[in-house]
């Protein structure tokens, strides 16, 4: 009986790790999900530290569009008038913004970033289907 309870946590144990992580695999055949309320105020939390910084616009920075694929994040900001887009990879716990700029980032610059092609692809779909017909206006 002992024996077979230690089988049955260790195999409860193996699952666990397991649903909580996404193989490269995974991430491409798994639909991504909508952020939850926690990760939207986490990544505009970045967001907002990073555009602060060195800005001399008062202008509170808007999040307009949330994309997540494993751990990566794709937001839209507007900023008064002028709008753009970051990038944010999810590193030690925490959300990190690893590009924000004006205008529109584009699959070729989320793959020279180092975002996996599937997961650059997936964010755009997320923020605009129709990203591949205005891709080389950008």
């Amino acid at each position: 009986m002992r024996r077979t309870r230690s089988i049955l946590s260790l195999f409860i144990a193996l699952i666990s790790v397991a649903g909580c992580t996404q193989s490269p695999h995974t991430a491409d055949t798994l639909p991504p999900e909508p952020p939850n309320p926690l990760q939207r105020a986490a990544i505009q939390q970045a967001l907002l530290q990073a555009t602060a910084e060195g800005s001399t616009d008062p202008t509170p920075v808007s999040l307009e569009q949330i994309a997540l694929d494993s751990e990566y994040a794709l937001a839209t900001w507007t900023r008064g008038e002028q709008g753009g887009q970051a990038l944010l990879r999810w590193e030690d716990g925490s959300w990190k913004v690893l590009v924000h700029e004006a205008g529109w980032l584009g699959l070729r610059r989320l793959t020279r970033l180092g975002v996996p092609g599937q997961v650059s692809k997936s964010l755009l779909d997320q923020i605009d289907p129709n990203w591949p017909s205005y891709e080389d206006r950008f």
